[in-house]
């Protein structure tokens, strides 16, 4: 079973770079940085990541992936699809210039049990 590091567990873990009211300021508006415990767990590794991906992408509709050079005035979806799999890509993902969304992957026990906690 895969559980979340000690460091991860409770309240208080994610925190913002800037004083809170000014994130909250920013939120939709700018970009801010913020910091939490998930980018060190397991399940965020390229292997888990590449292997829910492969499961995601069996599925309808539960996957995107924008993938070359782009601008910020592409839109979704107006971009070719890539020429290697998803499982791949994330694999690539320092060179692969790409971002994947990957949806439902609570429907693994793992990465449910991450989210409900």
């Amino acid at each position: 079973m895969v559980t979340m590091p000690p460091s991860a567990h409770g309240a208080g873990k994610w925190t913002t770079v800037d004083p809170i009211d000014e994130c909250r300021e920013a939120l939709h508006k700018k970009a801010f940085a913020a910091r939490h415990p998930l980018a060190g767990h397991p399940l965020f590794s390229i292997e888990a990541l590449s292997k829910v991906a492969a499961q995601a992408a069996k599925r309808k509709n539960d996957t995107y992936v924008d993938a070359g050079d782009l601008s910020l005035t592409d839109k979704w979806g107006s971009v070719p699809p890539p020429a290697m799999p998803i499982p791949e890509i994330i694999e690539r993902i320092e060179e692969a210039k790409a971002w994947v969304v990957l949806k439902h992957v609570e429907v693994d026990p793992a990465y449910k049990r991450l989210l409900d906690e």
